[in-house]
């Protein structure tokens, strides 16, 4: 099956929300899994067992006002993903 994932942050932010991500990539591709990443920042990887995982890097805006600049919160526009 293709998944795809979409987050508001992943790396290099180190955060609860993208060890989240890059557990559910460990744990859906060592089930034979193709798995998509969409993020406003982000490489592509491989997971820790060495299966590749695709970062696609959309446009993301922040929300202010936070509390905590280092911490904005994203809006991801996200239109048609082709495969």
């Amino acid at each position: 099956m293709r998944v795809a994932l979409v987050a508001e942050t992943f790396r290099p932010a180190v955060n609860g929300v993208v060890n989240s991500v890059i557990r559910s990539c460990e744990h859906l591709t060592d089930r034979g899994h193709e798995v998509l990443v969409v993020a406003p920042s982000g490489d592509s990887f491989r997971t820790g067992h060495g299966h590749p995982i695709r970062v696609v890097r959309v446009a993301g805006m922040s929300i202010p006002p936070t509390g905590d600049p280092a911490r904005p919160i994203r809006l991801i526009a996200v239109g048609r993903l082709s495969a």
